[in-house]
């Protein structure tokens, strides 16, 4: 059993260094990183002020947590001559890999089978939805989420006066790269068992970003909060087709976005927040015995069902606690009906006329998969006691 799981991840992971190295990636986010390296070679402290864009259009838009590995990846590119564009891409890859451990150990530990163990890792391994961001795109998404994903798997083992400051140093860990993985406070927050263990939750998961971005806040605060601020870009999401399908060209042609989905768009990181505290409240009152990956799983699939921005890389966030509350079938169902927006995605702009209205089509499919599966989990909770 234990070596059909190595087996996986190695084959997994090696076609993502196949990729990684003979492939240019998404130009867009490998220019970022290439602009990373040069300015942290410049003058590391003021780096966010150096990658400040023309009409202060921000070219790294996250906290520093991926600053030493594009660093070593720059320092190994000069040592062996290999391309700094693909090395760069080793972390993400190599967090991919963990991942597929550990949502497969999390399963075993909670009494799922070596079946189950056995897809888990390959949902993660083979999958196309981690393996394009890692491999080719050069997103580094998997490494943000990893920590994040051990917190919530470690939980209802780890020493019950240790949990909550092991939980948040792993999510502010995340944070550190991304800040996306602070979501998770909302899965584990009704679990604590008093105020106390919630401020040591919270406070270590805030402490951690807020320590590794403290010198660049004092050398250059008005460009960090520039960069973290930043919202994507509009009308990318399946919300926001089904509101305005028309958005499904914009590949290929720039399409503004009507009332509606500018609105929504403006706002969303508001509704974004609402939605998910809603959701963790009505979880922790209506199914108070749930465990933490099942309530993670549906904060996910809210998340991208009333997000107004959507890239491919952010199913990277959910996937891995929709494997940890095995729901293994919608996992895979998730990354199968991903798979033609993806490819059209990244074959983007388009020749043919009816590439925007496929686009468009397997966006919305996708989309109304997201309700479906929040439907069912909210129908048919699965809790298997830990083993």
């Amino acid at each position: 059993m234990r070596r059909a799981i190595w087996g996986l991840i190695a084959a997994g992971t090696v076609v993502r260094v196949v990729l990684a190295f003979t492939t240019d990636g998404q130009p867009y986010d490998i220019e970022f990183l290439r602009d990373l390296r040069a300015g942290l070679g410049d003058a590391p402290i003021d780096v966010y002020a150096i990658l400040m864009g023309p009409d202060d259009a921000v070219r790294w838009p996250y906290p520093s947590g991926f600053f030493p590995f594009a660093a070593l990846a720059g320092a190994a590119a000069d040592v062996t001559g290999l391309a700094y564009t693909s090395l760069v891409r080793l972390p993400a890859i190599l967090a991919d890999a963990a991942i597929a451990w550990v949502v497969q150990d999390a399963l075993g530990r909670r009494g799922f089978g070596d079946r189950e163990r056995l897809a888990a890792t390959a949902l993660v391994a083979l999958g196309p939805s981690f393996a394009v961001i890692s491999g080719y795109h050069g997103q580094i998404d998997s490494l943000a989420i990893l920590p994040a994903v051990i917190a919530v798997a470690i939980w209802d083992r780890a020493p019950a006066d240790r949990r909550a400051l092991y939980a948040g140093l792993l999510i502010g860990a995340g944070a550190c790269v991304k800040t996306t993985p602070i979501v998770m406070l909302l899965a584990l927050l009704p679990a604590v068992r008093s105020w106390r263990e919630a401020a040591t939750l919270v406070g270590a998961a805030v402490a951690v970003p807020v320590a590794a971005m403290a010198p660049f806040l004092l050398s250059t605060p008005g460009d960090v909060r520039e960069a973290v601020q930043y919202k994507g870009f509009p009308g990318t999401s399946g919300l926001s087709i089904l509101l305005q399908p028309e958005l499904g060209e914009q590949l290929t042609r720039l399409v503004q976005p009507n009332g509606v989905v500018d609105f929504i768009y403006d706002r969303g990181q508001v509704i974004v927040v609402l939605a998910l505290v809603a959701v963790a409240a009505f979880t922790a009152r209506r199914f108070p015995d749930w465990a933490p990956a099942e309530r993670a799983s549906l904060l996910w699939l809210t998340f991208y069902i009333v997000t107004p921005v959507f890239f491919f890389q952010y199913l990277v966030w959910g996937l891995p606690f929709l494997i940890l509350a095995g729901r293994l079938r919608e996992a895979a169902a998730v990354q199968a009906f991903a798979i033609v927006p993806t490819v059209l995605f990244y074959r983007a702009p388009w020749e043919s006329d009816a590439a925007p209205v496929l686009y468009a089509a397997t966006m919305l499919a996708l989309w109304g998969l997201y309700v479906f599966c929040a439907a069912r989990t909210l129908r048919r909770p699965r809790r298997p006691a830990l083993a």
